[in-house]
């Protein structure tokens, strides 16, 4: 059992509490926030295998499917709205152009809509360990990297992870690859 933060390698953690879930592979895990960095993990850690196998499907595995009522898909519109808003503040601030972007873990591509719609042009790569949302990427424009095929080396202007860390088994790795 871990017993430090997976980034910062803090050994005070507090806030440890149970995770809810409908999955039986987290029934028996608690999640602890790092006093340090404020990273939530989850201990103890699934198999690597377990963990690729419930991120597979991870919208049914952790919420019983896609929610899509009115009122979801506006929060998310809105969330997605408020990211774009900050990154092309971002963006404009230090005179920057991104022509080639980079998402790690779009779910829906809600931020793919909102991006398309002030920038069609844009060529939108993504990351989606959840097949069931690969049509609708794929529809909205996206070009989805395909993990089990040797890729070749790619580059781009922005990379976004957000809301992807606590879906990794080792933040740490996991960023170094992406780099």
């Amino acid at each position: 059992m871990q017993n430090h933060c997976p980034v910062c390698s803090e050994q005070k953690i507090s806030n440890s509490f149970l995770y809810k879930s409908r999955s039986e592979l987290l029934k028996s895990k608690s999640i602890n926030i790092c006093s340090s960095c404020s990273l939530g993990f989850m201990q103890p850690m699934p198999s690597e295998q377990e963990w690729n196998n419930y991120n597979a499907e991870y919208f049914l595995n952790a919420h019983g499917g896609i929610n899509r009522s009115k009122n979801m898909s506006f929060f998310k519109f809105a969330i997605a709205k408020l990211r774009f808003q900050y990154i092309s503040h971002y963006q404009a601030k230090n005179k920057l152009k991104f022509k080639r972007v980079f998402e790690v873990g779009p779910g829906e591509g809600q931020l793919i809509k909102v991006w398309k719609s002030y920038q069609s042009n844009i060529e939108y790569w993504v990351d989606e360990s959840d097949t069931s949302v690969h049509k609708e990427l794929l529809d909205l424009g996206a070009i989805i990297l395909q993990r089990n095929k040797k890729q070749k080396t790619y580059s781009f202007d922005l990379v976004i992870l957000s809301h992807v860390l606590e879906h990794t088994i080792d933040p740490v790795t996991f960023l170094k690859k992406a780099t």
